[in-house]
């Protein structure tokens, strides 16, 4: 798998896994005080089948454990992969 960079750009509300200049996945979120929500991920369709979402989602995991804050991911996969990954990051 490739090395890449995820960004949080609280400008756009997106997390974004960037991989050889090119944003190949990305996490919405919205921010409520220290926490957030993101109700959607998409990895871009020549993309799938990589890891790649697990690798935003890592990111992600690594920047909300940095700021201290929680997360509430209703988009199912990013849920499945804060529970299993960081469960004491969600939001009860």
């Amino acid at each position: 798998m490739a090395p890449g960079t995820v960004t949080r750009h609280d400008n756009r509300g997106r997390y974004e896994l960037e991989i050889d200049g090119e944003v190949v996945a990305f996490a919405e979120f919205s921010a409520d005080g220290d926490r957030i929500t993101i109700p959607y991920i998409e990895t871009a369709r020549q993309h799938r089948g990589k890891g790649y979402s697990s690798m935003l989602m890592d990111g992600v995991i690594d920047d909300l454990r940095a700021s201290g804050i929680q997360v509430r991911a209703t988009c199912s996969v990013a849920r499945a992969h804060v529970a299993a990954n960081a469960a004491e990051l969600l939001v009860r």
